[in-house]
């Protein structure tokens, strides 16, 4: 089965073919106990070439990072022919940062005939907490404060009014307020252990709940985890979760000029 990519359990990364889609790789990577912390917002049967391509955010994006972060080389074919192989290096060691530019570029510039991205263990825990809070201003707070002592969770979601009642109704909480963050945390089992103390301890909390069972932390995966959810808490959270990657800059462009008129 692994023969379709090939997996350097040293560096923790891949190298995924154009034509493997999101979901065949997850698959060929839990045979070896990785995951590649990428869930797409839209169809886990595209290729992952193509999500790269079109730069196809990541829901898991808050613990992992955007495909910026997790693609870091391949091969790619300009509409030239020109074959541009992305090295696994650091930038400062390789000159200008390509990658970049070509991350995202739909085709205009060329394709990907291979993409290099890490992988990450399987996470040996996994637990939701529901935190209750009695205003919005609350529970951006709470936030700050998660992102300010280290905590990098898998997934959170703000719900407000009827979508704070709804998220207790299913979970058959008699417990109700009207502000709420949904929180996923992931990772190593001490990890998760003392993130979990640490919210424990946040001052603020009016009451928590933590899925401790199996069907409780389906229905959470199952309703909290979705596209508008994680655009709704980046549209709340202003500057706190701003990607930060860069434009290329002019001299990149230059030399990807220089590239195509000067073939190795």
């Amino acid at each position: 089965m692994l023969d379709k990519i090939e997996i350097n359990k040293i560096s923790q990364v891949a190298y995924v073919p154009k034509d493997i889609t999101v979901s065949e790789l997850g698959r060929l990577l839990s045979f070896e106990g990785f995951v590649c912390g990428y869930s797409p917002v839209r169809d886990f049967q595209l290729p992952l070439v193509d999500c790269v391509l079109q730069r196809v955010p990541n829901l898991y994006w808050l613990k992992y990072g955007g495909l910026e972060d997790l693609c870091v080389g391949g091969v790619f074919t300009t509409k030239t022919n020109r074959k541009i192989v992305l090295k696994h290096v650091p930038r400062a060691a390789a000159g200008s940062d390509l990658k970049r530019f070509f991350i995202g570029s739909e085709q205009q510039v060329g394709n990907f005939d291979e993409v290099i991205m890490k992988i990450f263990s399987i996470p040996e825990s996994e637990l939701w907490g529901v935190v209750f809070f009695d205003t919005s201003a609350a529970c951006l707070n709470f936030i700050r404060h998660v992102y300010a002592q280290g905590v990098r969770p898998l997934f959170m979601k703000i719900a407000e009014e009827g979508e704070s009642q709804g998220v207790s109704r299913s979970l058959n909480l008699v417990k109700h307020r009207n502000h709420v963050v949904c929180i996923k945390l992931s990772g190593l089992k001490g990890m998760v252990h003392a993130e979990k103390r640490m919210i424990d301890a946040y001052p603020h909390i009016m009451d928590i709940h933590w899925a401790n069972r199996n069907a409780e932390a389906e229905i959470l995966d199952e309703t909290i985890i979705e596209p508008d959810a994680l655009r709704e808490l980046f549209k709340k959270t202003g500057q706190l979760f701003m990607d930060q990657q860069s434009v290329p800059n002019r001299s990149e462009k230059k030399l990807l000029q220089f590239l195509e008129r000067n073939p190795c």
